[in-house]
């Protein structure tokens, strides 16, 4: 009973537990007793009820007796009033007791209650917590992953360009080896040139005499005036000053190329670079280099002529109302006044392409069928001035059918 007191109400004094089981004892007894002497009185009547009418059966030959069995029992004092006292003080510290446990009970539950509350708040926390530690986790796992394939990237580039790094300075060394090769050989190729250099002295030095001699007679000389490079000089150009020089400078490098040349010459000398250096003939060039350079003296020739002569044809065009001009390379202009009666000043021209084959680049006014017809007529006769004639009888007849019209 006492275990049982202790297991319920851990505090409860164990003076309590032993006076309430003395007391739970006494009453227990105190019952059983009087239950005990009861059963007795109660079996004694039965047995004198069993008797009498047992002797009543046998014909009332005995006489029955009432005997009263007394008996006397000893009177216990149970001291009921300092029980009653003992158990109402049991019952209010037990009650208080119960109100205690309550109390602390209550206290436990706030204070648990609110220790549950903090270590919910706790636990979320810590869940947010480790939710974010995770998140960073992956993150950092996804940037650990990123920057190994960087990495290995990276390592990958290096390796390339450690395989470039060798690769090139192989080709540098492959390079550097060629290069001392080539030394070596443009060095025996400076050795052979200054003893065949050496050798061309001295032969140009017993040939002297006879080169002026030469030189006096052909009007022309040649001099080298720097490593690959050679200048032409003529005279007897010119007519009225034999003594005046035309040059020219040639670089007789691997392609052949006109440094300088006095007095210019323009498209000429490219045109005979490009010949020069398809046929690499360097004797011919040189003898159309004169040529062009005679050319060239009778073009000035030409244009003074032609400043000389100019009033006395302008004169002509005004009579004629007939003036050439040159557009452009192989290309005249032809312009005509006077076709229209309305108007004299109104004029017509076209543009001749005066190449291999004549072709009319612009006519206007425009002649149409007229213009092809009278080409075909000028390259295959090659009759020039019938062309110009038809070309303005052409533009007369078209100017009167505009009139009439």
């Amino acid at each position: 009973m006492q275990n049982m007191y202790s297991s319920i109400f851990p505090e409860t004094p164990s003076r309590f537990l032993s006076s309430t089981s003395t007391s739970y004892y006494i009453n227990n007894n105190h019952n059983n007793s009087s239950t005990q002497y009861g059963s007795k009185i109660i079996n004694n009547n039965n047995n004198n009820n069993n008797s009498s009418s047992n002797n009543n059966d046998r014909g009332g030959s005995e006489t029955p007796t009432n005997s009263i069995i007394n008996f006397s029992f000893k009177k216990v004092d149970f001291n009921r009033d300092e029980i009653r006292q003992k158990n109402k003080l049991f019952e209010e510290e037990f009650l208080n007791y119960i109100n205690n446990a309550k109390y602390n009970l209550s206290v436990n539950k706030q204070h648990w209650q609110s220790s549950l509350a903090l270590e919910k708040g706790n636990i979320t926390r810590y869940s947010e917590e480790i939710k974010s530690v995770e998140k960073k986790n992956k993150e950092l796992i996804a940037t650990l992953e990123k920057e190994k394939k960087e990495l290995y990237k990276i390592q990958l580039e290096v390796t390339n360009l450690k395989n470039e790094e060798n690769l090139k300075l192989e080709r540098k060394n492959s390079l550097l080896r060629q290069v001392e090769i080539t030394k070596k050989d443009i060095q025996k190729y400076r050795d052979v040139l200054s003893e065949k250099q050496i050798a061309l002295e001295k032969q140009l030095a017993q040939n002297e005499p006879e080169l002026n001699r030469f030189e006096d007679k052909l009007a022309f000389t040649m001099e080298g005036v720097r490593d690959d490079a050679i200048l032409f000089t003529f005279k007897c150009i010119y007519e009225n000053d034999s003594s005046r020089k035309c040059s020219f400078t040639v670089d007789v490098g691997e392609k052949y190329s006109v440094i300088e040349c006095n007095p210019p010459l323009g498209q000429v000398v490219c045109d005979l670079l490009s010949q020069l250096n398809s046929t690499r003939d360097f004797f011919t060039f040189i003898k159309k280099m004169r040529q062009a350079f005679l050319l060239s003296e009778k073009q000035i020739a030409l244009e003074k002529q032609l400043a000389q002569n100019e009033p006395e044809l302008n004169r002509f065009e005004d009579k004629l109302a007939f003036t050439m001009e040159g557009v452009r390379d192989d290309a005249i202009l032809f312009t005509f006044k006077c076709i229209y009666e309305n108007d004299s000043s109104r004029k017509c021209s076209f543009t001749v392409d005066v190449g291999e084959k004549y072709s009319v680049i612009e006519c206007n006014p425009p002649l149409g069928q007229v213009v092809c017809d009278l080409l075909s007529q000028l390259n295959s006769t090659r009759d020039f001035f019938t062309f110009i004639k038809k070309m303005r009888q052409a533009f007369r007849k078209n100017a009167l059918e505009e009139t009439t019209v």
